[in-house]
């Protein structure tokens, strides 16, 4: 299958740039806490959020390194999910659990992502909004709905599998 070639190296190029990112925002973190002090106010997004002091710094940058590690992780987990899909036999448990994890974590950042969001507006700009764009949430969570849809199917079909094996 070629379409499953070009899938690991597209994800492949995907977990490289998401350990770049987590390794980049950890070091920015540390020049943050150990390097010269910044000059406040720092605006990150000129209209998002002014950061007024080295500690609401540490504030921003800590989640977002959470975030960039559980989509490093994320981007692992599939990986080795399509690795599995493609050289071993289908519907293992290795497979359910899987795309239920990524379904999981997917919906679960996109939740945080957006908590975090609405936090740092009332902490950053000192006002309460609440937003959510169709793209950057209901899709996300729908795809995370659809993977763990997609295991319960595998475990269906496992299941099925196993109990037409049994009557051979």
């Amino acid at each position: 299958m070629k379409i499953s070639a070009v899938l690991l190296k597209l994800l492949n190029v995907a977990y490289f740039f998401a350990i770049l990112v987590l390794t980049l925002s950890v070091i920015f973190l540390l020049y943050v806490i150990f390097g010269p002090e910044l000059e406040y106010p720092f605006d990150m997004f000129k209209e998002y959020m002014i950061i007024k002091s080295k500690n609401e710094f540490i504030l921003f940058l800590t989640p977002a390194i959470l975030i960039a590690a559980l989509n490093t992780y994320l981007f692992s987990i599939i990986i080795k999910l399509v690795q599995n899909l493609v050289t071993e036999e289908l519907f293992t448990r290795f497979q359910i659990a899987g795309f239920k994890l990524v379904g999981q974590l997917l919906m679960f950042i996109t939740v945080l992502d957006a908590v975090l969001e609405f936090i740092y507006r009332i902490i950053f700009n000192s006002r309460i909004t609440i937003q959510f764009s169709f793209t950057d949430f209901w899709i996300y969570i729908s795809i995370g709905l659809f993977f763990i849809f997609l295991s319960g199917i595998f475990k269906k079909a496992k299941d099925l599998k196993e109990e037409n094996e049994l009557t051979v």
